[in-house]
Formats: structure tokens, C-alpha cells, sequence
């Protein structure tokens, strides 16, 4: 049986990510009666890189909610350029 709580949660997912689509985390939400799901487009399966997502992330903590929670940076957000070398992207 799928998981089901009323405790926060905030799911995190990129239009590009062939690991775990945002199609998973809308699956995985619908358990849980208090989430929000953050798409960010472009993005693959490292949302984190983007600057915002950090400060919602800690806004999310900090409130122990997602009500309320205010993702309009991730609109903005653009993703790190591709890369094939565990050094990152060429500067």
C-alpha cells in the first residue's frame, strides 16, 4: 500500500531527469496530504545546483511547512551547463 502522512513534505524534480521524473514525485505525492512539488525545467537529477533551491529547501526547515512557501526564484532558475568530467564544466 502507498505511504500516507500528513507530515511536510517538499519533492524536488527536473524536466530532464530520466532517473526519477517529476511524474514519480507527483506519484509519491499524492500519499502525502502536505506536499508541494518543485519542478524545475531544464533541470536533470541535480535541482540542488540551482542557487534558489537552497533557500527554499531552508525555508522549508525552518517553517516545517510547505504552506505558504515561496518557490517563485525557481522560475529563474537555470541549469549548470552539461558535463562529461567529474571537475564540472568547462570555465
Amino acid at each position: 500500500a502507498p505511504l500516507r502522512t500528513d507530515l511536510p513534505v517538499l519533492l524536488l524534480s527536473g524536466t530532464d531527469d530520466p532517473v526519477t521524473p517529476p511524474e514519480y514525485a507527483e506519484q509519491a505525492g499524492r500519499g502525502f496530504t502536505h506536499s508541494l512539488q518543485v519542478v524545475l525545467h531544464g533541470f536533470g537529477h541535480g535541482q540542488l545546483a540551482a542557487p534558489c533551491v537552497d533557500r527554499v529547501m531552508a525555508a522549508f526547515v525552518e517553517r516545517a511547512s510547505v504552506s505558504g512557501l515561496d518557490i517563485s526564484c525557481v522560475r529563474n532558475a537555470r541549469p549548470m551547463p552539461f558535463f562529461t568530467s567529474l571537475n564540472g564544466p568547462s570555465p
